[in-house]
């Protein structure tokens, strides 16, 4: 087990003890949702309000209705759905729908598919991005509009915020993307967002970050590099910023290593510059290459020596979907160390969230194609 040490803050001086302690899973994993005939929950997302004495999780989801074929993947009828907890994760809230067609037996014809779910709790604020774009009736595949039709500005980009907890949400207002700056499968996340040290909001999207300076009133796009998807940000303890993204067909020839990655790629930069560093590829994490998949990675907290303490997910095996596992770093993502496997089989996407004092959360998927969306905690 990883050896992390406790930093205690005092009004006077900030001091390291001598104790140390080793992150574990929590005793309790929570099933969140749970997919059967009628619905399949895919695509999690998970933030946390650790302002109050009782944190409060709130964990959002794709709700992909299944047709007779269930061919409509990721084309199809998909609202963005919510669930809250207010005893760190035992007991889960009733589901709502936060975007979407409320009404699910209207019959469908041209109207949107909802996905890719990035959130952030910050300031009172419950943050929510993600996508749209036209989705099918899904009655044959020739009348499919899958992802691999969709052309640049096809996917829409959304913003929507709460500040009641998530008992009401204000409108959803577009972001608007340069054309130059759009990808044909356009996404933000899915997952997390970040807000930095000067409380800056920023959602990784394809190419770009999506950033906001006043608390989401408006909205900036800054260009990155092209070839990577599926992405995440931290804030390193330098001040830096990390990106770490599934690796597209382009990615390659942005590295600067010679070889076609096998795992996801990442880059350092910050919300200021255009450009980052080349893309590099991760090392000492096994991960599924065929096809690459989503991860998640955040910032638990910073060494005295002032490397960034990080937590990621995804699953470990070299070929396909399985063993959802989490690594920890303490030395800003130099080294991996496994710390716990959540599951023995099939398992795809994953969302981490901080809690606090080095404490970390996931909501993932357990199961082929997500049988179901699991909650633990670790610390």
């Amino acid at each position: 087990m990883l050896k992390l040490p406790i930093i205690y803050k005092t009004s006077l001086v900030t001091t390291l003890s001598c104790l140390t302690f080793t992150l574990s899973l929590a005793a309790e994993t929570a099933t969140v949702y749970k997919s059967d005939t009628l619905y399949h929950y895919r695509i999690p997302a998970i933030t946390a309000n650790t302002s109050k004495r009782t944190t409060h999780l709130y964990a959002f989801a794709e709700k992909r209705i299944r047709n007779t074929n269930n061919r409509c993947g990721d084309s199809g009828e998909i609202d963005i759905v919510m669930k809250t907890s207010s005893d760190k994760g035992v007991h889960w809230s009733s589901e709502s729908i936060v975007a979407g067609n409320i009404d699910i037996s209207t019959e469908i014809t041209a109207k949107n598919a909802y996905t890719n779910p990035t959130v952030l709790y910050q300031n009172n604020k419950l943050h929510l991005v993600f996508n749209t774009h036209l989705r099918d009736k899904c009655a044959s595949t020739k009348n499919s509009k899958s992802l691999n039709k969709l052309v640049k500005g096809d996917r829409k980009f959304w913003h929507m915020y709460s500040s009641d907890e998530g008992k009401s949400w204000s409108k959803a207002t577009q972001i608007m993307i340069p054309s130059e700056l759009q990808d044909r499968v356009d996404m933000v996340g899915p997952g997390n967002g970040i807000a930095t040290k000067d409380g800056r909001l920023i959602f990784p999207a394809s190419g770009k970050n999506i950033i906001s300076n006043d608390s989401g009133k408006s909205w900036s796009v800054l260009e990155m590099l092209h070839g990577g998807s599926e992405s995440t940000v931290v804030e390193l303890c330098s001040g830096q910023l990390m990106r770490n993204d599934r690796p597209g067909f382009s990615s390659t020839k942005f590295l600067s290593e010679p070889n076609k990655p096998n795992n996801r790629v990442y880059s350092i930069g910050n919300s200021e510059a255009a450009r980052w560093s080349d893309w590099q590829a991760m090392k000492g994490i096994i991960m599924p290459t065929n096809p690459w998949v989503q991860a998640s990675l955040i910032k638990l907290g910073c060494t005295p020596s002032n490397q960034t303490i990080l937590a990621f997910s995804t699953p470990n095996h070299p070929k396909s979907r399985e063993k959802m596992s989490i690594f920890i770093s303490n030395d800003s993502g130099t080294t991996w160390n496994k710390n716990q496997q959540l599951t023995k089989g099939k398992s795809d996407y994953s969302s981490l969230t901080t809690l606090s004092d080095h404490k970390g959360a996931i909501l993932y998927e357990d199961g082929y194609g997500a049988n179901s969306i699991k909650y633990s905690s670790f610390l």
